[in-house]
């Protein structure tokens, strides 16, 4: 013998009357869980990776792609990608960092 839950479900939701578990459908029971909750969800993070193997592994990445960095920086500060304008404000927005970006030069 079948029993479906007693509000409407579809079908898949009927399970033999010998499975059937007590569902608390009560009100307080169907109240969504807090966003800002104190308990934290641990989550699986990569491994962190240095700095420099990043960086040469970006570098690899783009010779793959048989990109120079020249040509990536020339994209970037161009202005002629609209979909690199992101990039090049946050170049530009950082005075200090260019300024020594040119000294290195």
């Amino acid at each position: 013998m079948m029993k479906c839950l007693s509000i409407r479900m579809p079908n898949f939701l009927c399970v033999p009357h010998s499975l059937h578990l007590d569902l608390d459908l009560s009100a307080d029971s169907l109240l969504p869980i807090p966003l800002h909750s104190d308990a934290r969800i641990p989550q699986k993070r990569k491994a962190r990776v240095p700095r420099i193997e990043a960086m040469l592994m970006a570098l690899g990445r783009l010779r793959e792609a048989r990109i120079s960095l020249m040509d990536l920086l020339f994209a970037i500060l161009s202005g002629d990608n609209p979909e690199l304008n992101i990039y090049r404000r946050a170049f530009l927005s950082d005075t200090e960092q260019i300024r020594d970006f040119l000294d290195t030069i």
